[in-house]
């Protein structure tokens, strides 16, 4: 068995005992999320495909799984594969855990970045969120044009990443 570099793990932000807990043993929030939600009645087409390392070449920030967030390594990869339904739209991939609604990103850079999520939702039929880093929080008005809205107020980051430092 291996040996653990660090402890993370994600949680709402309005979830006050468990951030209350983290904090007192030591953990730090290290990455936070925007999640938001849209109801769509697309039609278009939206193809199958597979994930690979290369479609997370632009960073080596965490990888989202809806609420999971995990490291970007081959057996994250291969983890996403077995566990969510991969698709293409017009060029970019996307990812919704089985048995989920939460539509992850395999780019969040900006070249393209909200033709993508404008192409995603016009396939879409239902209610979704979408997770967006915080990195890409320039973008949260141009994602809203595309459908997207918090579910409440104040609208910010909502999802956070902590990890137990020392």
């Amino acid at each position: 068995a291996g040996n653990a570099n660090h402890i993370e793990f994600s949680t709402y932000y309005k979830n006050y005992a468990s951030l209350h807990i983290a904090k007192k043993a030591g953990f730090e929030v290290i990455e936070r999320f925007f999640i938001l939600s849209g109801e769509f009645s697309g039609s278009g087409e939206i193809k199958k495909a597979i994930l690979t390392e290369n479609d997370f070449r632009q960073s080596n920030r965490h990888i989202t799984a809806g609420w999971k967030i995990i490291a970007p390594c081959s057996e994250s990869i291969e983890w996403l594969n077995r566990n969510c339904n991969v698709y293409s739209a017009e060029g970019s991939k996307f990812y919704i855990r089985k048995n989920d609604t939460v539509i992850n990103l395999t780019d969040y850079s900006k070249e393209g970045f909200i033709e993508s999520v404008d192409s995603i939702t016009r396939k879409l039929n239902g209610r979704y969120d979408i997770v967006v880093p915080d990195y890409r929080e320039e973008s949260i008005s141009e994602i809203k044009n595309t459908g997207f809205e918090f579910r409440e107020k104040p609208e910010g980051p909502n999802m956070f990443l902590l990890r137990l430092v020392n």
